[in-house]
């Protein structure tokens, strides 16, 4: 009897699209599969303005919900696998994946459900990921896998060509820059993951998935990334908290608060970035069983209790 699957997923772009189609490609002969994009109900624009672009992270980091269409009927079903696609601004799931999962459509949806998440993103992920998962266990998902695809480019190169990316829609290479965003090599070598995930599917076994879709480098975790990361997760909840409080969106004094942030922001990644990678690389003898549990931690779908 053919597994079936509901692939639920956001994208502006259509790359988050890409992924799922080509991680499933082997998957069609053994399972049924339902698509079901979350749909805003006012649309996030793609391309970006600069001003639409950094308007947005204060809901981003608070986690502050916008409304969505939803389908009528997905939620009625039963599924063997849940899969769970989406892109991350700024250091959090996309204000759409949050509304999506805050919602009680969601919770009926996803309650006892296995849950495998696919996040495609610039090069920070883990912090987002751990929203994510506290938003899984408040609905009662079971995260039973995450797979991630980032752009492979050194830090300042991939700031650049996503830059380009976001406010022209153009996925090109732009003079020094590389192409941006995930490479087409490894959203077609994204199969791979899929066939990890039959296996589990067909054996009706979800305990060892994340270990074996880990065999095959379905996670790559890079330490001087990730401590910049959770450095940045807890500015980015100042800035946001400054913004919410001086303004509403559309507000005068929003706009210019958003634009200090907006050159806060690029100053911080040109300047201090190389610094902090270079000290996390010239410490990281003294620092690597501490590393080492991070990188078992942020790999894995543990949820830490606090």
């Amino acid at each position: 009897m053919k597994k079936d699957i509901l692939i639920v997923y956001y994208t502006q772009s259509g790359q988050m699209k890409q992924i799922l189609e080509n991680l499933v490609t082997d998957m069609h002969g053994d399972c049924n599969i339902t698509w079901e994009e979350i749909t805003p109900s006012v649309k996030y624009p793609f391309p970006w303005t600069a001003k639409s672009f950094f308007n947005v992270m204060p809901e981003s980091v608070q986690a502050i919900p916008c409304s969505l269409d939803y389908p009528t009927d997905n939620a009625n079903k039963e599924w063997d696998l849940v899969i769970l696609g989406y892109p991350i601004w700024y250091l959090s799931p996309a204000i759409p994946v949050t509304s999506f999962l805050k919602s009680d459509y969601a919770k009926k949806l996803l309650n006892n459900q296995k849950i495998v998440t696919v996040i495609g993103s610039r090069n920070m992920w883990a912090a987002a990921q751990e929203d994510l998962k506290k938003l899984l266990k408040d609905i009662g998902g079971n995260l039973v896998g995450n797979i991630v695809l980032r752009d492979r480019h050194q830090n300042l190169m991939s700031v650049g060509s996503i830059v380009h990316w976001m406010f022209t829609g153009l996925k090109t290479k732009k003079g020094i820059f590389p192409k941006p965003g995930v490479s087409d090599n490894d959203i077609k070598n994204s199969s791979r993951f899929g066939s990890v995930i039959l296996e589990a599917l067909k054996n009706n076994n979800f305990t060892d998935l994340q270990n074996n879709l880990l065999k095959v480098k379905a996670v790559d975790y890079l330490p001087d990334i990730a401590s910049m990361e959770l450095k940045a997760k807890r500015i980015f909840n100042i800035w946001s908290n400054i913004i919410l409080k001086k303004a509403k969106k559309g507000n005068e004094a929003r706009d210019k608060w958003v634009k200090i942030f907006k050159y806060y922001l690029f100053a911080v990644i040109i300047v201090l970035s190389p610094i902090a990678s270079l000290v996390v690389y010239v410490t990281y003898p003294l620092f690597f069983p501490f590393i080492l549990k991070k990188k078992r931690y942020y790999t894995s779908c543990e949820l830490k209790e606090k």
